[in-house]
């Protein structure tokens, strides 16, 4: 009883495997944050391939400008 007289309620002990309401069935449960995860899901699978992509067509360029670059270099025959 607590200082008002009133019965306090006794709560179960909660394990990991407490079935319904146990730990794990409450973040089975919870779904805050899974839009937030599923975006950065989608910006990672959308941006890491893109910046390799975009490192590969960099480079290329760069070669072709130090081909062009050279042969421009060369004396007229």
């Amino acid at each position: 009883m607590d200082a008002n007289g009133r019965k306090i309620p006794s709560q179960p002990e909660r394990t990991v495997n407490s079935g319904e309401n146990g730990c794990c069935a409450r973040l089975h449960r919870d779904e805050q944050g899974a839009t937030t995860l599923e975006w950065a899901l989608l910006l990672a699978a959308i941006g890491l391939p893109s910046y390799y992509i975009f490192q590969l067509a960099l480079a290329t360029l760069v070669g072709h400008y130090q081909l062009v670059t050279t042969i421009n270099a060369l004396p007229f025959p």
